[in-house]
């Protein structure tokens, strides 16, 4: 939540270039699959030696996507899908926009990991379980009311971390550029992530005391603050 500006927009690129990165080449790989694949479809099936298998982009960061889009992309990519949105607010302007239906209903629901099915007449059923899939994006102040606006009594303004710095004034020019060694930290992070072995089935994270005290702190916090909120009403 911030002022317009590079405050907002360039430190979160920043963050999700590691993501976007492996996309780029997965999507290369795929290039490279999918013309030896319709070459190979090309070939009459009498003849072929083997049976073409269609190749299939694995993504992790999607913008721009129908529901249907997503589901499909979670089942290719089961570890977890991020959603970035430059603007939160043309997000919640775009529910409903591709269908008939209750898009701000199934994001509440994604957000406890549950299970989605959709249902087309021009497609089979899509269905994925245990859910994985992250928002995030960028706000002005001015639009948080709009952003909440008739979406508080369903819960779905409570699923949201809002980060509002104290200090957000326009930042000014600086001509310092971020260590090198911050990104390649930074993506070695994201590699050892991608590295952790995943085969379908959940494995809980345990957190130290130290991280334990840290976030109940900081839930005990948000809880109180809740209480001052629903006591105003």
């Amino acid at each position: 939540v911030g002022n317009p500006g590079p405050s907002r927009s360039a430190p979160l690129k920043y963050a999700l270039r590691p993501l976007v990165d492996r996309d780029r080449k997965e999507l290369k790989k795929y290039d490279k699959l999918k013309a030896a694949f319709d070459e190979a479809m090309k070939i009459p099936a009498k003849e072929r030696k083997t049976v073409p298998v269609e190749p299939e982009y694995k993504q992790t960061v999607l913008s721009d996507f129908t529901t249907e889009v997503l589901v499909r992309q979670h089942k290719i990519n089961p570890r977890g899908l991020c959603v970035y949105v430059d603007e939160l607010i043309g997000f919640i302007k775009c529910f409903n926009k591709y269908r008939s239906g209750n898009d701000e209903q199934i994001w509440t629901q994604l957000y406890n990991g549950g299970s989605v099915i959709v249902n087309r007449v021009s497609s089979e059923p899509l269905n994925i379980e245990d859910t994985c899939i992250g928002v995030i994006g960028t706000i002005q102040p001015g639009l948080l009311q709009e952003f909440a606006k008739g979406k508080t009594e369903s819960g779905f303004v409570d699923r949201w971390l809002f980060a509002y710095p104290d200090d957000s004034e326009y930042p000014k020019m600086n001509n310092e550029q971020l260590p090198k060694e911050i990104t390649v930290c930074w993506s070695g992070i994201i590699d050892k992530i991608y590295k952790i072995p995943y085969k379908g089935n959940e494995k809980p994270v345990k957190l130290t005391r130290d991280a334990m005290d840290i976030y109940a702190k900081w839930f005990n916090a948000l809880a109180d603050q809740k209480n001052v909120s629903s006591s105003s009403f």
